[in-house]
Parts: structure tokens; C-alpha cells; sequence
């Protein structure tokens, strides 16, 4: 997921004046290569600032198609605080797919493991862009 990983963010104001959404839209998810002929299950997990904003639905890719995720999360900040700002300043949002294991018999829970991993530096947003890909 990382050179051709197409995902977006954008900025838009709510009706509260000190707080601002910034939407993490992903797209598409480009060079994602698996060997297995049946493919994997995959899901999409949006991180920041060591919190979880969201976890998209699962979704199967194989050797031959990767399709499109289209799915957005939130990440709300308080633009009248300045720990916020700095967070928006230095760290960046962490979008990471998780592979889901096929179940072995008698096994209560799925297992996961990383598949890939991106991030987005969201400094651009304090400068004022309003859209990043």
C-alpha cells in the first residue's frame, strides 16, 4: 500500500467554530500482490495519535483484482486547542490493512496480520490545503 495506495484527505467545517472534521476517504488500495490463488480478506484500520478513528468493512482481493474500498472516517480536532494543532503538526494519520486468516477448525476467533501499512503527514492541512492524495 505504499507508492500506489490512492486514498484522500480533506478539511470541512462544522457548525461548532472550534472544531473541524478532516475526512480520510480511501479509494483504491493500488500493488496490493498476493500468491494465493484464492485470494485474501482484507480490512482497513485508520489510526491517530495512537487512537483507532475507524475500521472499514472487509473486503477480498486476489492475484487478478484489487477492487475499490470506498470508505471515509472522521477525525475530529479542536482548533481552539493547541495539543491538537501540534498532534495535526507532528503525527501523521496511519492507515493499515489487516489480512483476516481463514479459520482452522475449533478456532473460536479469526486471527490477523498485517498486511500493509501507510501514513499521511497532515501538516499540509495547518497550512492550509484542503485536500491531500
Amino acid at each position: 500500500m505504499q507508492d500506489g495506495q490512492k486514498s484522500k484527505l480533506s478539511i470541512h467545517s462544522s457548525n461548532d467554530k472550534s472544531t473541524e472534521k478532516i475526512n480520510v476517504f480511501i479509494k483504491k488500495c493500488k500493488n496490493l500482490v498476493t500468491q494465493k490463488p484464492e485470494g485474501v480478506s482484507l480490512y482497513a484500520k485508520i489510526d491517530f495519535n495512537e487512537v483507532q478513528i475507524a475500521e472499514s468493512p472487509k473486503f477480498h482481493i486476489t492475484p487478478e483484482n484489487t477492487p475499490d474500498i470506498n470508505f471515509s472516517a472522521n477525525l475530529n480536532v479542536v482548533t481552539s486547542d493547541y495539543f491538537s494543532i501540534d498532534d495535526l503538526a507532528f503525527k501523521p494519520v496511519i492507515i493499515t490493512l489487516i489480512e483476516v486468516l481463514p479459520k482452522e477448525k475449533k478456532q473460536k476467533e479469526e486471527k490477523i496480520q498485517t498486511f500493509g501499512q501507510c501514513t499521511f503527514d497532515l501538516l499540509d492541512i495547518i497550512r492550509g490545503k484542503t485536500e491531500l492524495s
